[in-house]
């Protein structure tokens, strides 16, 4: 205790005293808990239990700072790096500066502790506020909290408890009052404790006769010395309760209702009809949230994942059919991930009930392209029958300036064009000018450009590109080439894109050939083969391309004044290993040889 100094005792908690103290070397308040134990035995068990709660790491809880014990005539401290006892003699708590040893107004601080007392002290942070000022402050004034903060901070609070549980720690201690606030829109969750502290009925007995509100916030079987996650649910329950009910509730009447639902399974009816008829913010979620919070039964209570279920989704915990509204702000992430889990349908029903969440759609889209190939595949059909077209669609539009969104959204739309057979191709009309629109909001995007060629490769296969489309799909498709050659899978797509458009319309075919923006395709296709000669992939993409250009007679002068057929030549003779290359090869050279009809180059060369 040497290095505290005592600034001011606050009223006792339900394990001890509370004090209010200033760290000696950097003038930093801390808030030091002193539990008395029943020997040192017990004082090792307990210290023990609350060691891992020195590494807890979370946004929103206030791990402990230090731990150590203070014993009869000697103080032994465990410090929680060491974990090393040493002992000195003990010394009465007293004030700042060698000032009084108790504070004007207040009893002694220990001056008549028994000699005999052992303690264990939990060092914690210190804030100013809590849940419970705040829970008040709405009482005295008789006004509602507001729902989005309510909403945000329930938000942090299952999070930090969430993270708890999923560690296999219980709270234990859950109250307005250990719920601090940070600032007006962060709080944390704070004093932790441990069944050795919590199962002393002798303590338990006496602090419950002192304030009878202490133990208001337990669950019934916690009571009975039996904690568990789901004694937090009840206690996070009571505190929900409280917060909605404090604008028409006094402190006794509150309290009163909470120990009344330990024995009265419909206790909660009478006050939420009340919340309903006052208008309680949220009234009707909470209807259905707090009874499940809240059954005497601990195996009927519902779990912190199911809170965030309801409070995030829907109004059902078997279903999240239902969206609530969450005030525009966004949803939190611990509860997207949390939502996301489950199969491809879940998956889907959360992209549907949160259409207008980028950040939701996001973490959907990027969770549907993380899976498995075959598992995507065999999902691929179920995905177009629940609307998953029309939805990534409709963000390309939505969220057009959203480059995330479009890169996910190009992404999981190939997927879905690659692995499926396209039973309605009415939601695809309009995807072709989207995903035009897209590439032009961002022509240097190399990225967004590999993604996009893909597409307009499989709209092609599936015949979804309309023939007055098809020049603006060929421009796009080379000005993606142009953009970056040495992205192979880019080249590759767009080669196969130009293919498939120059195979379904000459009029696709004669805007490869012709001399466009200064170059013409003919003169790319040779760039690129020179770039990828030992590429076989990329030449037979490129051998595709050019067979399909010299089945038209009037390409054919082009090609052959542009230095084709040498080119045809050298891949034929080049990948002689490759059946399909040389084939296609052979293709171009006897078009090029054989020539046009006679007429067809003067017709070629009008206006």
């Amino acid at each position: 205790m040497e290095k505290y100094q005592i600034l001011d005792q606050l009223s006792p908690g339900a394990l001890g005293m509370n004090l209010v103290v200033e760290k000696t070397e950097n003038k930093v308040k801390y808030v030091i808990k002193q539990v008395q134990c029943i020997d040192e035995h017990h004082a090792n068990e307990a210290l023990e239990e609350l060691m891992p709660l020195l590494e807890l790491q979370h946004a929103h809880i206030s791990a402990y700072q230090e731990l150590f014990i203070i014993w009869n005539s000697q103080e032994t401290q465990k410090s929680q790096k060491e974990s090393s006892l040493w002992k000195e003699k003990q010394r009465p708590l007293r004030a700042p500066s060698g000032g009084p040893e108790c504070l004007p107004g207040q009893a002694p601080l220990r001056e008549e502790m028994d000699i005999s007392s052992l303690f264990l002290c939990l060092v914690m942070e210190y804030n100013d506020g809590s849940f419970q000022e705040v829970i008040e402050k709405k009482r005295e004034t008789k006004t509602t909290i507001d729902s989005e903060w309510m909403q945000n901070m329930l938000g942090q609070v299952l999070d930090a408890l969430d993270y708890l549980h999923h560690l296999d720690i219980i709270h234990r201690n859950l109250k307005p009052s250990n719920i601090a606030l940070v600032s007006s829109s962060h709080c944390k969750l704070q004093d932790l404790s441990s069944n050795a502290l919590m199962t002393d009925k002798a303590k338990w007995n006496i602090r419950a006769e002192e304030d009878p509100c202490q133990k208001s916030w337990m669950a019934p079987e916690a009571l009975r010395f039996s904690f568990s996650q789901k004694s937090d649910v009840w206690s996070l329950g009571c505190i929900i309760l409280d917060m909605a009910s404090c604008s028409f509730t006094d402190r006794t009447e509150a309290m009163l209702l909470r120990k009344s639902l330990r024995t009265l399974p419909n206790g909660l009816r009478g006050i939420l009809k009340t919340m309903g008829e006052k208008n309680v913010p949220r009234a009707q979620t909470l209807g259905s949230l707090l009874p499940l919070m809240l059954q005497i039964n601990p195996s009927e209570r519902i779990t912190i994942r199911d809170v965030i279920r309801i409070t995030f989704a829907g109004s059902s915990v078997r279903s999240s059919s239902i969206p609530l509204s969450l005030h525009q702000q966004a949803v939190p992430d611990f509860v997207t991930d949390m939502l996301l889990e489950g199969n491809v349908a879940n998956i889907v029903e959360v992209m549907q009930n949160f259409s207008s969440r980028p950040e939701v759609q996001l973490k959907a889209m990027d969770r549907l392209l993380r899976m498995p190939e075959d598992q995507l595949e065999s999902a691929a059909e179920a995905l177009q029958q629940a609307g998953l077209l029309e939805l990534i669609l409709e963000h390309l539009r939505t969220f057009l300036t959203n480059r995330d969104m479009c890169i996910n959204g190009l992404s999981l739309l190939r997927a879905l064009l690659a692995a499926a057979v396209i039973v309605d191709k009415t939601p695809l009309e309009r995807a072709p000018v989207l995903v035009a629109e897209v590439l032009a909001a961002y022509p240097t995007d190399v990225e967004m450009a590999e993604a996009g060629c893909a597409v307009f490769w499989l709209l092609s296969l599936l015949g979804c590109i309309k023939e007055h489309q098809f020049a603006d799909a060929v421009t796009l498709l080379l000005r993606s080439i142009r953009l970056c050659q040495d992205r192979v899978r880019l080249v590759n797509n767009a080669y196969r894109g130009l293919a498939s458009l120059a195979k379904a319309s000459e009029l696709a075919a004669l805007q490869v050939a012709m001399p466009e923006e200064g170059s013409s395709g003919l003169g790319l296709i040779q760039d690129t083969y020179q770039l990828y000669r030992d590429d076989p992939e990329v030449v037979e993409n490129i051998c595709l391309l050019l067979a399909h250009l010299a089945s038209y007679d009037d390409i054919l002068p082009e090609l052959q004044a542009s230095g084709i057929q040498p080119l045809a030549r050298e891949i034929k003779e080049r990948f002689t290993s490759s059946l399909e290359l040389v084939s296609y090869a052979e293709k171009v050279l006897l078009r090029l040889e054989a020539g046009p009809p006679p007429g067809a180059a003067e017709q070629s060369a009008l206006p």
